[in-house]
């Protein structure tokens, strides 16, 4: 039988490709991870249509409700997963609203969240994550957006220096507003977005792993940590966050 469940939107991030987006998101009152998904769908057709989310302007602090039941094969460490039907728009949280499900859904730090020891961006095959997104706050000094060139193109990443000593270098930043709106050639410089975040009183992360370890079948290959969300308070609403 079907659950009803209401979350607020909190990843909302991007492929290689968009038409689809992988959107998760947390109960109001922190509890609980969701990830709307199609289990009984293939490949990116598991995810929510880039074109339906853009119709709907589904964003990071939009209240979702939909019937959800559990995949058949749930395990680590995508437990968030779960089928849905009926998804619809509620309402946009409030500022304080966003900001407290977040904060309740907070890990201590990197290790705990994942359930493992971490020490870098790479968690090694064959460990296995006990879960696929956590939530941690850190200050406007532990994070640096740069751009780096990679096989001729920019792409944009974040150093983050967590409390535990983990240091993630280059980490993939999969937010979409951050990949569409900041870099060379787009809405906000690198420069503009850093010194906006030195202006804020603290940043809060959604920090996630991809769906299988990469590369396949390589011992030096394993889950790779992913940015995907960069929230900062008190003005978490001025990062640009529009669809193409």
């Amino acid at each position: 039988m079907a659950e009803i469940i209401e979350f607020i939107v909190t990843d909302l991030t991007r492929f290689s490709r968009h038409d689809y987006l992988c959107t998760a998101g947390i109960t109001l009152d922190g509890s609980r991870c969701i990830r709307p998904f199609r289990s009984d769908a293939t490949n990116m057709a598991r995810y929510l249509p880039y074109a339906k989310c853009k119709e709907y302007n589904v964003q990071p602090g939009s209240i979702l409700r939909g019937a959800f039941t559990g995949p058949t094969h749930l395990v680590a460490p995508h437990i968030e997963d779960l089928d849905w039907s009926k998804l619809e728009i509620v309402r946009s949280a409030t500022p304080a609203e966003f900001k407290s499900a977040l904060e309740a859904s907070l890990s201590p730090d990197i290790s705990v969240g994942f359930g493992l020891p971490i020490t870098s961006k790479l968690i090694p095959t064959p460990l296995i994550p006990s879960r696929s997104i956590i939530t941690l706050k850190i200050q406007p000094n532990q994070i640096q957006i740069v751009e780096i060139e990679q096989n001729g193109r920019l792409k944009l990443r974040a150093n983050v220096a967590l409390p535990n000593g983990t240091y993630l270098s280059r980490a993939s930043i999969t937010d979409l507003g951050f990949f569409d709106s900041v870099g060379t050639g787009k809405t906000i410089s690198v420069s503009t977005i850093n010194a906006f975040i030195k202006t804020q009183k603290e940043i809060i992360l959604r920090l996630g792993i991809g769906r299988t370890p990469w590369p396949p079948d390589d011992d030096n290959g394993g889950y790779w940590i992913q940015v995907n969300g960069i929230y900062t308070f008190p003005d978490y609403e001025k990062i640009l966050r529009t669809y193409k």
